[in-house]
This record gives structure tokens, C-alpha cells and sequence, in this order.
């Protein structure tokens, strides 16, 4: 039925174009690409590029993007505004929204058209420009989007007349169409809780509840209770105005003395001109930083207090930046953070202020929401936000909890709301539903910052809607997740880079906690009264149950494997001498991450080789051939997982992210580890490769083995091939600091297929002797402190009464006795079986399999 209707609008607007424009000329100027020559500072020229588009013998001009996120194209023609002052621009398709923006001669560009579709758009030009003169008219037709170029694009006809009238074009076509009726269905079903403001996260009803909480729990109301004791000298403090140079000095949008900033004022702006505060700062990212979460204090202020100033003060700001209408600009696009911040931050002043502002003050407000959340909205139709949409990006979660909070605060107030809220609660269930482990793609300090968005996205719409997905399984899923990549003390191991070893924004842990009154997800929010918990982003009051008792887990010898993102976890457990790994290989981060393959250890209590150094290849514990960075976008993939209480193993395959190499993770706990690298590197010449390691502690190279010292705690590694040559071991400094101390490697020169072997032995004191390695008869033998480390390489005898058909094994022999064998089985997981005879019987594993004493 709806593909029928959009196939009628069809047809109808292209005998609606054809009539309309009949005797319009079109344009025959040649349109260039142009490109930025920075995107990293303020207001970069645009260059031209050698990417011309001409238009075909009907006038009409086909610009796709190409590889560029923001894509413009530029054309000049002989124009009298005085005679043709109008300017018309035919649609007859587009996949993505567009603007237009010109000048005239060396006058000012402004933005005549925005959040353009398909149709005709027709402006004034004389009018908007501000003048007749005669001269070179330049036209900026601009696009902006994710993916294939070819996704994105506009066939349009541009022609000059003499009179017309004011137009937009403003029809979706194709899949926006479909995506756009879809979300007209479910916004029939949204409607007002609470029909008063505040209701976005407190009311009137409930404002005594939130000052009794802060009055009895102070601790998790900080830093708002200290800014209540101190409110009359914060008021008393001497106002500033926000200018280039005090913003750079005392970075004061999100600073502690919220109530003594006055925003910067604007000038008089022209039709078309948008707003620029600070030169020599990249457009996106003033807004975004002015817009960042300063204005919960005022929200949660206002809450906790009966003082108008926080009232004050948000209507101030909510008003003062509106006027300087900077998604006018033109080169602002409607993306991410730049546009979610100013929607989570305006929507939350438009809350409490609302009463304080005059009507034309509101519909100013209600304007710059609306501008906002339009053309977020449309960018998600056409794709733009979908690239995040992996599930795992925290840029996916900012954006529509942004989209979101837009659309409760406006709902009765503005008929696209509901379109906006039933959008962004489309993207959060979809990302909860597709996301079945729970796991995050990111490291697990942006994991905390998603689901944090995520978490006030469903909090607001409960609120504001009665629309409850607080209690999504998700959620819990997640927060078992992050409870696995936890150390003893609650920071995130950080598997990838960023926030490793961090607690960044870990209350959302209270909230999830809170709904599923799990003491454990309690403790990983606050695991000792020494965290500091920092009050959020004003968060953490909405969302704690300081009722809720916090209890560190106490499995012992556990795993997970999150099979969607690619992450193998085994850990002895969370006591404060725990032993944690974990390998990595699956699908690519937000951030690219080139990692696929590392590992990371925690032994005995100690981060012995951390994660989080950087996010390039030379900053992970991976192989590394000739020097060559791993593929940015291909992923890697794990085709085999297994653990129990006494053995680990998984197979990572990264041939797609880097030719020809897999690793293979044998653990035997509590202290051994056995990495082994297949690489393929041709026959054509040698190559250099490098076993990489970044140890933190005392750390010594010494021939082929590398010893770490940390605390009480000693990690020897050595790399060996199959016949027992040793590799020379390498170990350096760290000029920065960071996780890690030290960058090591074992080198190897040569060609062919290459399978190397590195030892892991974790010792409890820092005087170990050195293990000494035999290779025999397919096998390479470690005897260290007492036992004997044995790795198989084919099948047959492991030791008298023990044998196996698997090529690849591990044991741990002591006075000839086996204690413990793993034997992986190296397919792929599926219907293979591995089998160890004992002298008690065979016993068998699909496709791994340990025994043990």
C-alpha cells in the first residue's frame, strides 16, 4: 500500500514539476566540488577540487557526494539581481537533505535554502542577499553523509527568474519516504504524561522527593548540595561575559562557576547569517562545547531549590545562543554531537525556563529545538545517522538521545515531536535488540558513555510518555558485560582504546542496578566509598537507590565469550589478586581500532600488559609485519572460544584485516599463557616482523627472554619457533606515559608461512629462573620452577596413558605426572570433536576439551 502511494507521489510531482516550470531557462554553469582546506580549525576556506559537474542537454546537474562526509559544489555565473532576482531550484530527486547557500560578488555567503528534499525551492535572492547589484552570483549546493557517496546525492535544474514565489522542497522519495511513514505510524501512539514543564526528568508533583533524597543521601547529590551550601557567594560572584580569550582560558562552558557566565552576545544578524562565536575553533565543536552538560547543574539546581537562579540562568543561555541562530551558518550540517548536545542541553533550559521566557523568548527557543531536531531527524532518514548505528557507537546513543529529549519537551507544542521521539526510540530498541551479549564495540568507557545516553533517553520517555524500556534485558546484558571487563577495583580494563582504567560514567550502573536490583551491577557503579562519583552529568541523583546493598562478584575460574563484537574474557575472579585475559578479534570499534588480535593480561592483581595505549597497530600486543598497520575496516573474526575452571583457548582470525594471520590463545590457570601466530608472508622476499608487547613494570630484555616485575609479581615471555630457535627479545621505554612502561618485541627476518610461539609464565615473586625450552618430536617442552610446560604441535602421546587425535595441546606435567591438559581442537566451532584417552577412558569435547587432577 505504501509503496503503491509513494509510487503516485511520484508521478504526481514530476507532472507537477513539469507544469510549474515550464518556462524557466536552466542554468548551464559547471559545478566544482569543494572541499575544506581544514576541518580542524575555524571558519578554513573552501578549495576548489578537480571534480567538475556539468549539466546535461535538459539542464539537469547529478551531484552525488563522493567520499566526502560534508560535500559541496560551487558554480558562478553573470547574474542582475535587479532582473532576475528569483532563484529555482528543481529537486526531481534526492536521497539526502540539502542546503543552498550564495553571494554575491565579494559579499557575505548566507544560507538562502535549508533541510531541502525533493521539489522546488525558490527563494528571493535580491531579498535575502540584501541587494539588485549586478555581477558574479555564487551558488554552494551542499550535502553531507556517511557511506557509499553514491548514497547520497540530488538531481536537480537551477535556473534564474524574473518573479516567483517563496517554496520549499520538501518531499521525501524512496527509502526516507518509507522510513517517514513508518514513523508517522508509531507517532500516533505518543502522547503527554505530564502536560506541565518541568517533566523532563522532575515535576512539580515529585520536586519535595528529589530535596528530601539530596538532604538524606548528600553523597550522591554532589556537586549540587555544594553549590547549595555556597549559593549566595556563587550569586555574589562577579558576572563574565564569555569572549574567545576567556573561553580558552578557563574553558568556563562546563567550568565550576556556572552562575556567574554570561554567554557572549550576538550581533544583528541578516536573513540567512548564522553564528559564529570564537574564531579560530571548528564550527561543529564551539556548539558542541558550549551545549555540553553544563546545563544540568541548572536543571537539577532548580530541582533541588526554590532560588530562581538556575532558572535564571538557563533561560538566559537558552535565549542568548538561540539569537545566534548557528545552524544558519553555512557550513554547519545537522550531525552527532555538534546538534545532540545543543538539543539535550536547550531542551532541558526549555524545561525549567519556560515560564521565565516571553512568548516571543519561547518560540525562539521552540525555533532553534525545532531547527535542530528536523534535520537530525532527516539526516537519520537518509542514512546519515545510520552509520553509527553498529549499535555499539556512543555517537548513536548522544545523537538520539538528543533527537529524543527534543521531541518530549515539544511534545503539544510542535507536530513534529512525536516523528522525533518515535525515531530515536526506534534507533535505542533496535541497538538493543540486535546487541545480544551485550557487549560493546568500543572500548568499555565509551560502552558506559552509550548506554548512559541510552539510559536518559528511556528515563525521559517514561517520564514525559509512560514509555517504559527501563527494564529491557539489554541492559542487564550489559552491565554482566562490563562486569567482565572490570578489574578488581571496577575500571574498565579498556580492551581497546580509551578510558581504560577509568570509572568514566559509571553511574549509569546505578540506574540498570536500580531497575534490576542487582547488588553486583551496584557495586561495579560505586565499588569502594573512595570513587569518586562526581554527580554525572546530574544523572546520578535521577538514577541511584542508595537502598540497594553493593556486592563485589565472587565466581571464581569464570569466561564469556560476546561473540558479536568479538571479545574472549577468562578471570580467576574479582578478588583483589585476580588473574584476567582477554583476546580480541571481531568486528571493527567506532574508532577503528587497530587490534584485532591483541591480548590482554592482568595477573595476580597486577595491569602486567595493560591495553589502552592508542588505538594504531604499534600501541596493541599483536604481530606486526615490515612495520605495516593492520587494516582500518576490515574485522577480524574469533572461530573458536572455550573455557571451564581450569582452561582457556580461542582463535582469532585476522586475515582480512591483515593478510594470512591468525592467532590462537591457549591459558592454563592460573599462570600460563601460550600465544600462537600463523602468519603468511610470501615467497617474493623477507619480511621483518615483530611479536609486539607493551609490559608496565620493571621490565628487562635479556637474549630471548623479557622479564616483568610488578609488585609481587613477575611475567616472563619468550617467542620460540616450532623447531625451538629462540627470537631475540627487545624491550624500550615509553617516552609518554600511560598504562604501560615499556615497548618489547621478539623480532623475526624471513619468508614462507611462519608459526611462532610465545611463552607467557606468570610467577607470585619477582626472583624467578629463567625457563629453558626443549623442541622434540612435535612438541616444545618449558621447564620452569619445578614443572614441565608442554605444547603439542601434532597429535599422538602427551605422557604414558595420555594421547590425543588433536594436533594442538597444552599440559602441565609435574614429576612426570599430567595435572592438567587442554586440547582445543582447531576448527571452526560447529559438529568437530576432540578426543583425550586417560588411563580412566576417552573422553571427548565439541571442539575443546580439558582434564585435570
Amino acid at each position: 500500500m505504501y509503496r503503491e502511494t509513494i509510487v503516485a507521489l511520484l508521478v504526481i510531482s514530476g507532472l507537477h514539476l513539469a507544469l510549474f516550470s515550464a518556462k524557466a531557462e536552466p542554468l548551464e554553469a559547471i559545478w566544482t566540488e569543494q572541499r575544506r582546506a581544514s576541518i580542524a580549525t575555524g571558519e578554513a576556506e573552501w578549495l576548489d577540487v578537480d571534480r567538475d559537474f556539468a549539466p546535461d542537454r535538459d539542464g539537469v546537474v547529478y551531484f552525488n557526494r563522493g567520499s566526502l562526509h560534508h560535500a559541496r559544489i560551487g558554480a558562478t555565473i553573470d547574474a542582475d539581481l535587479s532582473q532576475t532576482p528569483w532563484l529555482q531550484i528543481i529537486a526531481h530527486s534526492s536521497s539526502a537533505q540539502w542546503r543552498l547557500t550564495s553571494r554575491l560578488n565579494d559579499g557575505p555567503e548566507l544560507l538562502v535554502a535549508d533541510q531541502q528534499l525533493a521539489g522546488i525551492c525558490r527563494r528571493n535572492l535580491a531579498e535575502l542577499l540584501g541587494t539588485t547589484d549586478s555581477g558574479e552570483l555564487h551558488l554552494y549546493l551542499h550535502i553531507w553523509g556517511w557511506g557509499s557517496g553514491a548514497e547520497h546525492y540530488v538531481r536537480f535544474t537551477p535556473s534564474l527568474l524574473a518573479e516567483g514565489e517563496k517554496s520549499d522542497a520538501r518531499e521525501m522519495l524512496g527509502e526516507m519516504a518509507v522510513l517517514h511513514a513508518r514513523n508517522e505510524r508509531s507517532a500516533q501512539d505518543i502522547s503527554l504524561r505530564v502536560e506541565s514543564h518541568p517533566r523532563l526528568r522532575f515535576n512539580e508533583d515529585n520536586r519535595d522527593h528529589w530535596r528530601d533524597f539530596a538532604a538524606e543521601h548528600p553523597r550522591y547529590a554532589r556537586p549540587f548540595v555544594d553549590i547549595l551550601a555556597e549559593l549566595d557567594e556563587r550569586k555574589a560572584e562577579a558576572p563574565y561575559v564569555l569572549s574567545a580569550e576567556t573561553y580558552r582560558e578557563r574553558r568556563p562552558a562546563w567550568g565550576a562557576n556556572l552562575l556567574a557566565i554570561r554567554p557572549p552576545q550576538p550581533p544583528e544578524r541578516m536573513p540567512g547569517e548564522g553564528g559564529y562565536p570564537f574564531p579560530g575553533m571548528n564550527l561543529q565543536t564551539i556548539w558542541r562545547q558550549l551545549y555540553w552538560h553544563n546545563f544540568s547543574h541548572w536543571l537539577v539546581g532548580d530541582a533541588l531549590s526554590d532560588d530562581p537562579v538556575f532558572r535564571e540562568q538557563a533561560h538566559r543561555w537558552a535565549v542568548t545562543l538561540s539569537e545566534w541562530y548557528f545552524w544558519r551558518h553555512p557550513d554547519y550540517v545537522y550531525f552527532d554531537f555538534s546538534t545532540s548536545y545543543p538539543l539535550q542541553c536547550l531542551a532541558s533550559a526549555y524545561d525549567i525556563a519556560r515560564t521565565e521566557m516571553s512568548q516571543d523568548e519561547r518560540a525562539l527557543v521552540r525555533e532553534a529545538i525545532g531547527a535542530l531536531a528536523h534535520g537530525l531527524y532527516l539526516n537519520a532518514l537518509s542514512g546519515h545517522g545510520s552509520i553509527y548505528n553498529d549499535l555499539r557507537g556512543n555517537h548513536t546513543a548522544v545523537t538520539f538521545c538528543g533527537l529524543g529529549m527534543a521531541g518530549a519537551v515539544l511534545l503539544g507544542e510542535d507536530e513534529r515531536a512525536p516523528l522525533w521521539i518515535a525515531l530515536a526510540e526506534r534507533f535505542m530498541l533496535d541497538a538493543f535488540e540486535e546487541n545480544q551479549s551485550g557487549g560493546w564495540l568500543e572500548s568499555p568507557s565509551y560502552g558506559s558513555y552509550g548506554v548512559n545516553e541510552w539510559f536518559r533517553l528511556a528515563e525521559v520517555l517514561n517520564n514525559v510518555t509512560g514509555r517504559n524500556h527501563l527494564e529491557h534485558p539489554f541492559l542487564h546484558r550489559f552491565a554482566e558485560y562490563q562486569l567482565h571487563v572490570a578489574d578488581w577495583e571496577g575500571r574498565d580494563l579498556g580492551y581497546n582504546h580509551g578510558g581504560a582504567r577509568s570509572y568514566w560514567n559509571q553511574w549509569v550502573y546505578f540506574g540498570i542496578a536500580r531497575e534490576f536490583q542487582d547488588p553486583r551491577f551496584q557495586w561495579l557503579a560505586n565499588p569502594t566509598e573512595d570513587v569518586s562519583l562526581n554527580g554525572g552529568y546530574g544523572d546520578q541523583i535521577w538514577w541511584v537507590d542508595p537502598d540497594l546493598a553493593a556486592e563485589r562478584p565472587t565466581e571464581t575460574n569464570t569466561g564469556r565469550h560476546f561473540a558479536d563484537i568479538g571479545l574472549s574474557v577468562w578471570r580467576s575472579g574479582w578478588s583483589d589478586d585476580a588473574t584476567i585475559l582477554l583476546h580480541q578479534c571481531g568486528m571493527k570499534g567506532q574508532h577503528k581500532q587497530e587490534n584485532m588480535n591483541h591480548v590482554t593480561l592482568y595477573a595476580l592483581g597486577e595491569r602486567i600488559l595493560p591495553d589502552g595505549l592508542g588505538g594504531s597497530t604499534e600501541d596493541h600486543n599483536v604481530p606486526m609485519i615490515d612495520d605495516r598497520i593492520q587494516n582500518k575496516w576490515m574485522p577480524g573474526a574469533t572461530l573458536a572460544y572455550h573455557s571451564d575452571r581450569r582452561s582457556g583457548y580461542s582463535l582469532g582470525d585476522t586475515q582480512a584485516a591483515y593478510s594470512g594471520s591468525r592467532r590462537h590463545v591457549l591459558f592454563l590457570r592460573p599462570d600460563v599463557v601460550v600465544l600462537i601466530d600463523e602468519l603468511n608472508l610470501g615467497d617474493r622476499e623477507d619480511r621483518n616482523v615483530r611479536f609486539l608487547l607493551h609490559p608496565a613494570g620493571e621490565t628487562t630484555a635479556e637474549g630471548s627472554l623479557l622479564s616483568v616485575v610488578s609488585e609481587e609479581v613477575n611475567l616472563q615471555a619468550t617467542t620460540v619457533l616450532p623447531d625451538g630457535t629462540e627470537l631475540t627479545m627487545t624491550a624500550e621505554e615509553r617516552e609518554d606515559e600511560g598504562p604501560a612502561t615499556h615497548d618489547a618485541w621478539a623480532s623475526f627476518t624471513g619468508s614462507g608461512d611462519l608459526r611462532a610461539i610465545t611463552f607467557l609464565l606468570i610467577s607470585p615473586t619477582a626472583d624467578v629462573p629463567a625457563p629453558q625450552i626443549e623442541a622434540a618430536d612435535g612438541r616444545l617442552t618449558v621447564r620452569h620452577r619445578g614443572r614441565e610446560i608442554v605444547l603439542g604441535l601434532s597429535d599422538g602421546e602427551i605422557a604414558p596413558g595420555f594421547s590425543t587425535d588433536a594436533d594442538l595441546w597444552l599440559a602441565r606435567i609435574e614429576d612426570g605426572e599430567p595435572q592438567s591438559i587442554l586440547v582445543p581442537g582447531v576448527e571452526q566451532m560447529g559438529d568437530v570433536r576432540s578426543e583425550l584417552t586417560t588411563p580412566a577412558g576417552v573422553i571427548s569435547g565439541n571442539p575443546s576439551l580439558s582434564w585435570g587432577r
